[in-house]
Parts: structure tokens; C-alpha cells; sequence
């Protein structure tokens, strides 16, 4: 199990961005109608936000709506990226797109605004979203995905409606290994990054993986 240091610190040596980012932790924590909770896992600080369900028109067993803002190292000049941890309906949206362009609308996120900010946006969201549930289309193409962008075997695995394969292709002096990645929305191609085994300088092992390749599937 992934080892896990529980503040900013981990992550935020600037003495100035470690402040704003316990603020900022605060504020969420004041908001009244959500919970939150943060930890840092995977090169990142991971925010959960926990929503009540029962005030959406979601059929869900569990009672909470979870979100989780992952901030990267150039936060807040690099927007964090926000994902759905819960499966709402199909088309299942909480896989690897990012949904923060889409809860900030009509707004756009600078480095001023704050994460209670991006939280108290979240009603609205999903009240849309409850509205558009019909409309698979619509849905299918909510959020982003980034080429290139790196997450850790483990991180993949924790997706649930991610389903992962490795494939094998044979070149002129190694077997590359990749990942595909199918999702109710969309077809990946993970190439992953090789590190040397301890074991081993002849051996790699995979420790994380990029989106070299993804496709959209077409609904009828």
C-alpha cells in the first residue's frame, strides 16, 4: 500500500503556496452542505467532496455523491483537476476526464479563485447533469481528457469503470507492453513509462502510465 503523508506539506515546500493551500482546505471545511477530506496520494493532493444524493434525482444505494480535486505542484497557476468518484448513470462519467471546466461555467478558473469556490458550484452541476441524463450523447462528451497526461498503475486499477488489458507487440529488439483501457464512453491506449528493476538492470517494470491515444465511442 501506497505510503501517505497527510498535509500540504508533502507536496509544498513554498511556505506562501503551503498556507494558501491549508486555507483553502479551511474554507471547504466550513461550507455547510458539504464534507471534505484530504490526503496526499499518488505525487498529489487528493480533496474528496461528499454530497448528500438524496437531493438529486440520482437512484443511488449510497447515500454520497463523491468528487475529488486532485492539485498538482503548480497549483493554483495550474488548475487542479476535478473527477467523479461515483457512478451516477450510464454513460458512466467518472473515469479519467476532467470536470472542472464544465462545474465552472459560465466561469473559467484563475489562480484566484478558490476551492470552496469550485465546491459551492457542484448543486448546480449535477442538477444539469440529473437533466441531461437522458441525453447519452450529451453526456458521452462532458469533460476532458489530456494526451500525455500520467497517472500510476495503481491509480488506473482504483477505476471502476475503467477495464484494463495489457497487449504485447513484438519490435525489432523488445516486446513493448501497453495498456488498453475501455470505459462506457471511450477506447485508451496507455503507454507505459519503464523503470529499471532493482533486481535487475536487464528487467523494467511499468510504474505509471500516459494517454498516448483515446477515442470517442459513437452512440447510435
Amino acid at each position: 500500500m501506497e505510503s501517505q503523508e497527510e498535509g500540504p506539506e508533502a507536496i509544498y515546500r513554498d511556505l506562501n503556496i503551503r498556507e494558501r493551500v491549508q486555507a483553502e482546505l479551511k474554507m471547504l471545511s466550513e461550507l455547510a452542505d458539504v464534507k471534505s477530506k484530504s490526503a496526499v496520494r499518488f505525487g498529489k493532493l487528493r480533496v474528496e467532496i461528499l454530497m448528500d444524493s438524496s437531493k438529486y434525482s440520482f437512484k443511488l444505494m449510497n447515500e454520497q455523491i463523491v468528487f475529488e480535486l486532485a492539485l498538482g505542484r503548480a497549483f493554483p497557476v495550474s488548475k487542479p483537476r476535478l473527477y467523479l468518484r461515483t457512478g451516477l448513470f450510464q454513460p458512466f462519467i467518472n473515469d479519467l476526464r476532467d470536470l472542472l471546466d464544465d462545474v465552472l461555467l459560465p466561469d473559467t478558473w484563475n489562480h484566484k479563485m478558490s476551492l470552496a469556490n469550485v465546491a459551492k458550484k457542484l448543486p448546480s452541476f449535477l442538477q444539469r447533469l440529473s437533466s441531461d441524463a437522458h441525453n447519452a450523447l450529451l453526456v458521452q462528451k462532458m469533460g476532458k481528457f489530456y494526451l500525455g497526461e500520467r497517472f500510476t498503475l495503481p491509480e488506473l486499477a482504483e477505476l471502476k469503470p475503467l477495464e484494463l488489458f495489457q497487449s504485447f507487440k513484438l519490435e525489432t529488439d523488445r516486446i513493448a507492453m501497453h495498456y488498453l483501457g475501455i470505459s462506457d464512453t471511450h477506447l485508451f491506449l496507455f503507454v507505459p513509462n519503464l523503470q529499471p528493476n532493482v533486481l535487475s538492470s536487464k528487467l523494467h517494470v511499468p510504474s505509471e502510465a500516459e494517454i498516448k491515444y483515446l477515442s470517442l465511442f459513437q452512440f447510435a
